[in-house]
């Protein structure tokens, strides 16, 4: 039998995948990924007019130390507003979504690869409100 991967929820979780001792229930294409904001996220719109930002997530390594990891974190739809709209730089939040790999081609005529996040979720995570809305 396969083993579930189970995390415990922040605070009031919306996440819907959560058993009755308030874990979140992992599947093999998701990640959570708990960190700050490095910077105050920026609404865009693609040519179909869909909204969209990215941002990079200071993510702590489990190890000791003040290494971290920054991820890139893409968000679409809903999702991006909501980041536009009430997360500012330093927010604590926990994301999930899934690992998305990418080529585009450079100025340079070559093939670049890039990984990032593309969530489907964002939580707060502070214990309580910072930043302009406290």
């Amino acid at each position: 039998m396969e083993e579930i991967k189970r995390y415990r929820c922040v605070k009031e979780c919306a996440f819907e995948k959560c058993d009755d001792d308030g874990f979140f229930i992992e599947n093999e294409y998701a990640y959570v990924l708990t960190g700050r904001l490095t910077a105050e996220p920026e609404l865009r719109y693609t040519q179909q007019n869909v909204p969209c930002t990215s941002f990079n997530l200071a993510v702590d390594r489990a190890s000791k130390g003040d290494d971290a990891d920054f991820p890139t974190i893409i968000a679409w739809r809903e999702t991006a507003e909501f980041a536009c709209k009430y997360l500012y730089k330093g927010s604590r939040i926990v994301v999930r979504g899934e690992i998305r790999t990418r080529t585009y081609p450079g100025n340079d005529g070559k093939n670049h690869k890039v990984t990032e996040v593309q969530a489907d979720r964002i939580e707060f995570a502070d214990s309580r409100p910072q930043g302009p809305f406290a």
